[in-house]
């Protein structure tokens, strides 16, 4: 059982079964990994800064709104709504200016770090944006056009969803793109088969005279769940898949499933200590593969 108390006041309780792969992914995001179940109450410290921008998601779906603040959060807001007014922008356009937030980075040196970061940041703008364009709607008011209020409220959650995933393609292709990696996104390689990265493209993966050795995929998945079996059917040529996401504590039968599956699992640095430590012998760091990319190249 865990119970927190929100910074509003509210209490929030949780159980799950113990031992279960719930467990696992609770202690890991609220920093109680060490601790042990017992018969009192024992305290821990949440540091949000640590919560990558699925887990975000998966703890809004509960009702557990994760409010960030940083330092000079105002201007920045004055920023964001001067620059996109009161209109979502493409995915692309709002990565592309969430990447430039943080200065202090290196894609090259350190890709796994930088990659969450770029993640975190846009989560965090694009949150400040959506706040602002909602706000609108809520001054406009809906009378009482009760399915107008339920469009409004199903298209800020599927937005929230959909955006992530965007958002993690578009980063760690500015990584390869830094790194001087030859790849092609979401190109077909049989049929309708469309890998999210295919590296180094399309005319080499169709060239039958071109090493398969040398063919790599990568799938990007913010949370695996059962979802990671869709890079199975992509690109028959490659025959150990690459799968990069930033799922804390992805369970121990599911990561040996993968592995016996032929999937390498790519998990960012920072994220990898949520991890069993019989499961990180076999995980791969996302500077780990952009260098077996590189070497490759």
């Amino acid at each position: 059982m865990l119970v927190a108390v929100t910074h509003k006041g509210d209490l929030l309780i949780m159980f799950c079964p113990q031992h279960s792969h719930t467990e696992v992914q609770l202690r890991s995001i609220f920093g109680v990994i060490g601790i042990e179940v017992g018969t009192e109450l024992t305290s821990a410290n949440l540091d949000t800064s640590h919560i990558v921008a699925p887990v975000r998601l998966m703890l809004a779906r509960y009702g557990v709104e994760l409010d960030i603040c940083r330092l000079k959060d105002e201007s920045l807001q004055k920023r964001v709504i001067k620059k996109f007014g009161s209109e979502f922008p493409s995915t692309r356009k709002f990565s592309d200016f969430a990447r430039t937030l943080s200065k202090d980075l290196s894609a090259v040196e350190a890709p796994d770090e930088t990659l969450l970061q770029w993640m975190n940041d846009e989560e965090h703008v694009f949150r400040m944006l959506e706040r602002h364009i909602v706000k609108q709607r809520l001054l406009e008011g809906f009378g009482e056009d009760v399915d107008a209020f339920i469009r409004v409220s199903l298209s800020v959650q599927n937005r929230r969803k959909s955006r992530v995933g965007h958002a993690f393609e578009n980063h760690i292709e500015e990584c390869l793109r830094l790194n001087g990696v030859a790849y092609e996104r979401g190109v077909c390689t049989e049929g309708k088969q469309k890998p999210d990265f295919l590296f180094p493209g399309r005319v080499a993966y169709l060239d039958s005279d071109y090493p398969e050795s040398e063919l790599r995929i990568l799938g990007a998945k913010t949370t695996c769940k059962e979802r990671w079996r869709q890079v199975l059917a992509e690109a028959a040529r490659v025959k150990q898949k690459h799968l990069i996401t930033m799922e804390p504590s992805v369970s121990v039968d599911q990561t040996a499933e993968m592995k016996k599956q032929g999937v390498q699992l790519v998990v960012p640095l920072p994220i990898q200590v949520t991890y069993k430590a019989e499961q990180q012998e076999d995980l791969m760091s996302f500077k780990q593969f952009v260098s077996l990319l590189r070497k490759a190249g």
